[in-house]
C-alpha cells in the first residue's frame, strides 16, 4: 500500500505579528512629542480667542515660561498615559483572541512534525529490512540494486525535507506562543498601575494650572522665537484681513516680518509682554526732531509719546502718533485702541499696508514695506526675515497648522 503524506498549511503568523504592531503603532503614534513644552490646550480657558492652531506650538524653555514648560510637559504625560491606557485595551482586544489561535497553529504544527517524524522513521526501518533482505552472496542483479537505490533517495530526500521545514515551524509557532503569552501578560500587569499613574499625573496638572496665564504672555515659539501672544495677534488680523480685504492678501509671516522689524515682536529694550499682549513698559521711538530723522511736530499733545515738542514712534508696530490717530484698530476688543498692545498694532500695521498695495505679489510687498519705512534696505529686512518665518514653519511638524497656504515667493 502507498502511504500518504501531508502538510498543513504554513501559518501566517508574520501577519497576525505586523497587525498587531500596526495598529498599536497607529494609536501611540497620534501622541505628540515636544523637546521642551507647548502651548496647552488649557490655553483656550485663559485666552478664549486664541487661535487654535497655536495649541500644541512648541515653546522655548526660559527662567520665566519654566513653569509653563513643565505644566505642558505634565498635560503631555498626562495624555500619553490616557492613550497608553487605551492601547493596552487595544492589545489586550487583540491578543486574547490571538494566544488561542497561537496555541492552535502551534498543536498542528507539532502534530505534523510528529506524523513526518513517524513517517521517516518507518521509511528508515522500511529500508533496512530490504537491505537485510537481500540476495545470496554470489548473486548479483545491479540494475535491480541501482533501481532501489534511486527509489530509496527519490523518497528519503523530499520527506527529510519536509521534516526539516515542520520542525522549522513548530518551533517557529511555539516561540510566538510565548511571544504573545509575554505581550498578553505584560498588558494586564501595566493594566494594574496605570490607573494609578494617571490619578497622579491628573493632580499635577491640576496643581500646576494657575502658571497658563502668567506663562503664556513670557512664552516664545520654537523655532520663530515670536512670542505667542504676538503670533496671536498676527494671525488674528490675517484672519480679520481675510474678510475685510480679502483681495489684499496679508499674512502672519508678512506682519511677522514687520514686527521684527520695528521692535522685535514687541520685546525692543528688554521689554516684555503682560498678559493683555501689551508691552511694559511702553515703547518710545527717539525724538523725531530732525537730528538724524525726520523732523515732525508734535501732534498728540504728549498723549502717546509723552513728548509735547516732537512726535515719537509708539508701540510694538512703531506708528507716528498722528498715523496711529488715523489707523489705531482695536485687535483684541476690548474697547481701546493701544499702540502698545501686540493685538492693536497689528490690525492696525495690516490695515495700513494693505491700504498701500497688494500683498499677493513681491513686488506688492516691497511697495507696502516701502511705504511703512521709506528704505529699500528696510523693505528687504522684513521681505526676508517674514519668508524665513514661512520657510521655518513648514519644516516643523508642530507649526504644520500654520503653513501659508500658497508658495512663499
Amino acid at each position: 500500500m502507498q502511504r500518504k503524506y501531508t502538510t498543513i498549511k504554513y501559518p501566517l503568523i508574520a501577519i497576525s505579528v505586523l497587525l498587531i504592531v500596526c495598529v498599536v503603532s497607529l494609536v501611540l503614534g497620534e501622541k505628540p512629542t515636544y523637546a521642551q513644552g507647548a502651548v496647552p490646550p488649557a490655553a483656550l480657558e485663559d485666552y478664549p480667542n486664541l487661535d487654535p492652531r497655536l495649541i500644541g506650538a512648541p515653546i522655548m524653555k526660559s527662567d520665566t515660561t519654566a513653569s509653563l514648560v513643565l505644566y505642558s510637559q505634565a498635560v503631555t504625560k498626562l495624555n500619553d498615559l490616557k492613550v497608553e491606557k487605551d492601547t493596552l485595551g487595544l492589545r489586550l482586544g487583540i491578543l486574547e483572541p490571538e494566544i488561542e489561535r497561537a496555541k492552535t497553529i502551534s498543536k498542528l504544527a507539532s502534530e505534523e512534525y510528529e506524523q513526518l517524524s513517524a513517517a521517516s522513521r518507518a521509511l528508515i526501518i522500511q529500508q533496512y529490512s530490504q537491505a537485510s533482505n537481500r540476495a545470496p552472496s554470489g548473486f548479483s542483479d545491479d540494475s535491480d540494486s541501482m533501481r532501489r537505490k534511486h527509489q530509496s533517495v527519490k523518497l528519503t530526500k523530499p520527506l527529510q525535507e519536509w521534516l526539516d521545514k515542520a520542525q522549522d515551524r513548530k518551533e517557529l509557532t511555539e516561540k510566538y506562543v510565548e511571544e504573545v503569552e509575554e505581550a498578553l501578560q505584560g498588558s494586564k500587569d501595566r493594566l494594574l498601575t496605570i490607573d494609578a499613574d494617571i490619578a497622579s499625573a491628573e493632580k499635577t496638572v491640576v496643581e500646576m494650572r494657575g502658571v497658563v496665564r502668567n506663562g503664556m504672555a513670557a512664552a516664545a515659539i520654537v523655532g520663530l522665537d515670536i512670542p505667542v501672544l504676538t503670533m496671536d495677534a498676527y494671525l488674528r488680523a490675517e484672519r480679520t484681513m481675510a474678510i475685510e480685504k480679502p483681495e489684499c492678501g496679508i499674512t502672519w509671516w508678512m506682519l511677522a516680518g514687520v514686527g521684527r522689524a520695528e521692535s522685535n515682536h514687541g520685546r525692543y529694550g528688554g521689554r516684555a509682554l503682560d498678559a493683555t499682549g501689551t508691552a511694559q513698559p511702553a515703547i518710545i521711538g527717539v525724538q523725531l526732531n530732525g537730528n538724524g530723522f525726520a523732523a515732525i511736530k508734535d501732534t498728540d499733545d504728549g498723549f502717546y509719546d509723552g513728548d509735547t515738542e516732537w512726535d515719537r514712534a509708539v508701540g510694538v508696530m512703531q506708528f507716528i502718533p498722528g498715523t496711529w490717530k488715523r489707523w489705531g484698530s482695536d485687535g483684541d476688543g476690548d474697547g481701546a485702541t493701544n499702540p502698545q498692545n501686540v493685538y492693536d498694532g497689528a490690525l492696525a500695521a495690516a490695515r495700513y499696508l494693505c491700504s498701500s498695495s497688494t500683498m499677493t505679489t513681491q513686488e506688492g510687498r516691497m511697495k507696502a514695506f516701502f511705504s511703512y519705512n521709506r528704505s529699500t534696505s528696510y523693505g528687504n529686512f522684513v521681505s526676508t526675515r517674514g519668508k524665513e518665518y514661512a520657510i521655518q514653519a513648514a519644516s516643523m511638524p508642530e507649526l504644520a497648522a500654520l503653513v501659508p497656504v500658497v508658495p512663499v515667493v
